[in-house]
């Protein structure tokens, strides 16, 4: 494989990995984490809330990801999608060397 196609190969690893981190972070955690948007119009959020998320007056004062929140995510999918493409790169030589 070129030296291009392979950093378009790791660079869409990376892209799937980001996607999933966002996919798994929208649909799972943020529901684990903020069960009831409305909950935060009357209680203080803890530290770990205020940490990935602001409540601003423009979003009604319902906890919106924060500049924080979003840079983890894309490191974890950063960090996913190398590892996705470490191991079918692994699994794929070690299939050619058996063969």
């Amino acid at each position: 494989m070129h030296k291009t196609q392979k950093r378009i190969v790791i660079v869409l690893f990376i892209l799937v990995g980001i996607i999933i981190s966002f996919l798994i972070n929208s649909l799972i955690i943020d529901n684990i984490l903020i069960p009831d948007i409305c909950k935060y119009h009357s209680e203080e959020p803890n530290w770990l809330i205020s940490l990935l998320f602001t409540f601003d007056s423009s979003d009604g004062g319902h906890p919106f990801p924060s500049t924080f929140h979003l840079i983890m995510n894309l490191i974890l999918g950063l960090l996913i999608g190398l590892f996705i493409y470490r191991k079918s790169i692994r699994n794929k030589t070690k299939k050619s060397t058996s063969d």
